[in-house]
């Protein structure tokens, strides 16, 4: 075992060596993992960082012998040793099938799967998942294994863990699936927990709590964590060292204060020059990494990542692999700037300008369509109160009181059992050319408000007015059939799922092009659809002659750049955009959003930003409506509703914000919310945070409705006591950045009302 890696203050759990992990398939060899060294320490979290496709996932399962054929771990070592009294062991010499491998797994190393819901069978209760693994790794009997499988689910801080031992995963939220996978992972208290990307689909306040749960379990267990993230801001509060990994190498390790304060690797700067912080300056372009991972089938030569690095060294960085540095006995990065030839460069030149990838093809802008100019109003009732009064534009598009329900049948009548109420009574309106912000936790509405603007939802009540240029306002929600066609082409959604949002058996000429096709107008011959889409697909950055292609050929940020394509290729007025970014990688997040951005200026778009990620949308967003179990309960300018939020759950749901500073670590400014979201389908009484409110008052909050309220600045809020509470952001050295908890608040007068 290489003996620079052990550290001299803490035992190393696991030691991986020179590890590389190869699928042989009929096109070639593609070295998934080519080369890891690393190791984790007793007691200590080791995030490891990358973009999707530089080998992470395929590293951390190689860990537990969970490649699938054609892949095999090719060579190296992965040496374990629990405890100090036995002996060394290396996993990647065990058989995968044999049983020394097998009760290495969940009784020694346990791990989180990134997607809870798929992890967990539908087929089986949460109860006999848990009994089934307890039950393999120790000799209890069912009843002793049941209490404690019920005691885990307690442990993890599931509700009622008795009645959830009997319930399946798709009865629960995302967030209660993954709290359940952490009880399967840490029944048999192992020594090592590997938590693959556990909260990236999940909302910052859930994430914030599964964040907390882990730390506070590895308090009382001392369990040591590898944690695989591309979240920055996750790294930096959770991170004691950080192992930064591309196309199946680690090129920096260092501990998280070093990566932070100081970047060794280009790539590193260049990772973490891309995350949009609460404190950027809102609109400003963000800084993108040039192109996308090479695919580990077609590595470059040379240092991997010259392709898309801005201090590349000609002649040097694209003919000869880089050796790794021990820059400190901490530190490490692979790469050429740190040979001796280089050592009087400075290792990340400022006057190397960020690149980004915009194909040369490209062409101008597109024409924008003439509209009648921007500005604000106060959200109107009826048609005529949206009508242009003397000069002044009203809103593109007012929601007034709309409601979705879903109705549940139960029996075998199929009547109504219950109602669903997703969308409870939403005023909201949004301004031409604005980019308008929704968020809220995952389950509050924010997607099924969304659809029914769009109409791919039914509304059960309300009114959807949409006025056009130089056109009377017009009630979506009472058209049906062909008469909301002319419609469907002016108000377009982008959806959150990259992958599963493209017909994989369609090429892009047919995806793209088929919304052309649907309009009352639309195209009656297929002759110009190709140019059609070969414009569109050179104003998202991708080449032309891609049309042919099918989704499986293209990357995440690719297909997102399709979804784009798809949506705007009829030229809309109002786009939808239903978390866009969240399941994308911080740098390809980036190129989206400044595409997003770009295209906005070119076509004049007016955008729905839909997000549950706040420094995303403090970035992008003009205005910001917060959503809570169906209701706006707050809206205001993005800066001010930022700066000084108004509402108890924005205020929570700004301090669950993880910043990505390790020094703003520990959480003591964080208002943490209790339980779950209340079910839609029986809603509190009164206001419908009550339940969850740390300034709960008997006397109104229990019984009466709150009212969306203006106040000065146009800033809305939904709360009886808004005018007592102040909940502005804390200032001082001291605790930078940091929200007010409860401890802080002064129930005075506020001065603004």
């Amino acid at each position: 075992m290489s003996e620079d890696l052990m550290s001299p203050k803490t035992r190393a759990l696991l030691t991986i060596e020179d590890l590389r992990t190869y699928f042989h398939t009929g096109d070639g060899v593609v070295k998934a993992v080519d080369g890891v060294d690393l190791e984790v320490s007793a007691g200590k979290t080791l995030c490891v960082v990358g973009e999707s496709g530089c080998g992470k996932s395929m590293m951390a399962r190689s860990v537990l012998g969970l490649i699938e054929p054609p892949g095999r771990v090719e060579s190296g070592a992965i040496w374990w040793q629990p405890d100090l009294e036995r002996e060394h062991v290396d996993l990647a010499a065990l058989d995968p099938r044999g049983e020394r491998l097998r009760r290495v797994r969940g009784a020694e190393i346990g791990m989180v799967f990134q997607e809870p819901i798929a992890a967990l069978s539908p087929m089986y209760t949460i109860g006999a998942q848990l009994v089934e693994t307890i039950r393999l790794h120790s000799d209890l009997t069912a009843d002793e294994a049941k209490d404690r499988a019920i005691a885990e689910l307690a442990r993890v801080g599931i509700p009622q863990p008795h009645k959830r031992f009997d319930a399946y995963s798709f009865q629960l939220s995302g967030g209660m699936c993954q709290r359940v996978m952490i009880a399967i992972a840490l029944c048999c208290d192992p020594a090592l927990l590997i938590a693959d990307e556990p909260t990236t689909a999940l909302d910052v306040t859930t994430q914030a709590r599964i964040l907390d749960l882990l730390g506070e379990l590895q308090e009382q267990t001392g369990m040591a964590i590898m944690f695989i993230t591309h979240d920055m801001g996750v790294v930096a509060q959770v991170a004691d060292e950080v192992a930064v990994m591309y196309l199946g190498t680690v090129v920096e390790r260092a501990r998280v204060d070093d990566i932070f304060a100081s970047p060794a690797h280009p790539y590193t700067e260049a990772l973490l020059e891309s995350i949009p912080s609460l404190d950027d300056r809102r609109k400003s372009r963000l800084t993108a990494i040039a192109g996308m991972v090479p695919h580990p089938g077609d590595r470059p030569e040379g240092c991997g990542f010259h392709t898309r690095c801005r201090a590349a060294m000609p002649g040097l960085c694209d003919v000869e692999t880089p050796d790794r540095h021990q820059l400190e006995p901490d530190r490490l990065a692979v790469c050429h700037l740190y040979a001796p030839a280089a050592t009087d460069r400075d290792p990340l030149a400022t006057e190397h300008e960020p690149v980004e990838t915009v194909p040369p093809e490209r062409p101008g802008p597109v024409v924008p369509r003439t509209t009648a100019g921007s500005g604000d109003t106060d959200v109107p009732g009826p048609a005529e109160e949206i009508s242009a009064v003397d000069g002044a534009v009203g809103p593109l598009l007012t929601v007034s009181d709309l409601r979705v329900h879903f109705r549940v049948k139960h029996g075998l009548l199929r009547r109504t059992a219950w109602e669903v109420k997703a969308v409870a009574g939403v005023d909201l309106e949004i301004r031409p050319g604005e980019t308008l912000g929704l968020v809220g936790e995952s389950g509050c509405g924010k997607s099924t408000l969304g659809r029914a603007i769009v109409r791919a939802l039914e509304p059960t009540a309300g009114a959807i007015w949409y006025r056009d240029s130089g056109s009377e306002p017009v009630d979506l929600s009472t058209l049906r059939g062909r008469q909301l066609l002319p419609y469907q082409g002016k108000i377009r959604m982008i959806f959150q799922d990259p992958f599963g949002s493209l017909n994989p058996r369609k090429t892009l000429l047919q995806i793209i092009g088929e919304p052309l096709r649907r309009l009352p107008n639309g195209v009656r011959s297929d002759s110009s659809v190709p140019d059609r889409v070969a414009e569109m697909l050179r104003t998202v950055g991708l080449r032309p002659e891609y049309m042919s292609r099918y989704p499986h050929a293209f990357s995440g940020g690719e297909r997102q750049r399709i979804n784009i394509a798809r949506a705007l290729i009829t030229q809309p007025r109002l786009v939808i955009a239903d978390e866009a970014v969240s399941a994308l990688d911080v740098s390809i997040r980036a190129q989206i959003l400044n595409l997003l951005s770009e295209l906005q200026a070119d076509m004049d778009l007016t955008y729905l930003f839909i997000s549950h990620d706040l420094s995303v949308v403090r970035h992008v967003c003009d205005r910001v409506a917060v959503m809570h179990l169906g209701n706006i309960v707050e809206q205001a300018e993005t800066d001010r509703l930022f700066d000084a939020p108004r509402h108890p759950y924005t205020t929570a749901l700004l301090s669950a914000v993880p910043v990505p500073d390790p020094r703003r670590r520990g959480g003591e400014g964080r208002i943490r919310l209790d339980g779950e979201l209340p079910d839609p389908s029986d809603p509190p009484s009164g206001c419908v945070f009550h339940t969850r409110c740390p300034y709960l008052r008997e006397e109104r909050c229990t019984s009466d409705v709150p009212v969306l309220v203006s106040g000065p600045d146009d800033h809305r809020v939904a709360c009886h006591h808004a005018g007592d509470l102040d909940l502005t952001r804390l200032s001082g050295e001291e605790s930078p950045g940091r929200i007010a908890t409860a401890r802080d608040i002064r129930l005075v007068p506020s001065k603004e009302m």
